[in-house]
């Protein structure tokens, strides 16, 4: 296994990783479970929201599920503002970037995956047992303690960041028990390493929080001029903090708020959808969906998954043998 120290970025002294201790708290579960079953996949996923001091860190709820599957799940993944970690206690991944075939797949197990220019394939099969933790960008920056645009374009093992570590916290977390205790111990391990982190530039979060409240309408010139910075001093210091460019951030907060109104309405007036999320018109929306998803907008509502995700398309004979 590669250490961290071999692994670690260019100039950057890569922090410890490892799980604090964490009394049994003897409570009743905080967490509520879902199971789906469909199409030859058995789906059970607990959820539970995170401690309230993590807002702005942790975006949406914890996820612990198993799933089970006869054959070759494909999933795709599209681009998002939120940075996410799978600690994985079942078969390993693998993954495919369709942007760069000359990369090939990736096998992984416990592993976080940096901010992506489109969508990438994600394939697991047999039985999958992982937490899901969604950080926000400024989340990951303080979590992970190095530069953001280190994972751009990346999905990247826990063991090539920390070493030996990764493996033991990873055994600790499945030993646990249960998912409510290894909630538990991973907030906890969430809340010592973001309170010993450099925090994120102010400027950088003052620029972020206006272009999230705008849905990425800020002009990037004004952003510059607004702090005082040249636009090429903005863009250096958004891809370290929040690993991609501001205007890049601002097509993907257009694309992730057109997903949110896809999945809330009905029926979907897709002209009258593209306008109210920031498209100059549909045509505008069908090609950044094109880029960032590989599809259009209706296919996307085509490929949504019964029992999660949306689907990449069936796998190749030669692709499930491979998977196996």
């Amino acid at each position: 296994m590669t250490s961290a120290a071999q692994s670690a970025p260019a100039g950057i002294v890569m922090p410890t990783f490892s799980l604090p201790h964490v009394a049994s708290k003897g409570a009743p579960s905080a967490s509520r479970p879902a199971r789906i079953v469909a199409a030859g996949i058995v789906s059970e996923t607990v959820y539970r929201k995170p401690d309230p001091h993590l807002a702005g860190v942790v975006t949406g709820e914890y996820q612990g599920w198993k799933e089970s599957s006869a054959e070759v799940v494909r999933r795709r993944e599209v681009p998002d503002c939120a940075i996410p970690f799978i600690i994985n206690f079942g078969t390993r991944f693998r993954v495919l970037d369709p942007n760069r075939p000359a990369d090939g797949p990736q096998t992984l197990g416990t592993f976080v995956a940096g901010m992506y220019d489109s969508f990438v394939v994600v394939e697991s099969y047999g039985d999958s047992c992982c937490i899901q933790v969604n950080f926000t960008l400024l989340g990951a920056r303080l979590f992970f303690q190095l530069p953001l645009c280190e994972l751009s374009n990346r999905v990247v093992g826990l063991d090539e960041l920390y070493g030996d570590q990764a493996a033991r916290a990873v055994d600790a977390l499945a030993e646990a028990g249960n998912w409510d205790r290894r909630f538990d111990v991973l907030e906890a391990l969430i809340l010592q390493r973001i309170a010993s982190a450099k925090p994120p530039r102010r400027e950088i979060q003052w620029a972020w929080r206006l272009m999230q409240a705008r849905n990425g309408n800020p002009e990037i010139g004004a952003l510059a001029r607004e702090l005082g910075w040249s636009h090429k001093h903005l863009i250096t210091q958004f891809r370290d903090q929040l690993g991609a460019p501001p205007k890049y951030l601002a097509r993907v907060l257009r694309f992730q708020r057109a997903i949110e109104a896809i999945d809330n309405r009905r029926p979907i007036r897709w002209a009258e959808l593209a306008l109210s999320c920031g498209y100059f018109d549909q045509s505008h929306m069908i090609r950044e969906f094109r880029q960032l998803a590989g599809c259009t907008p209706e296919g996307y509502v085509g490929f949504r998954l019964s029992y999660g995700g949306v689907s990449a398309g069936p796998a190749s004979q030669s692709e499930n043998s491979t998977s196996r």
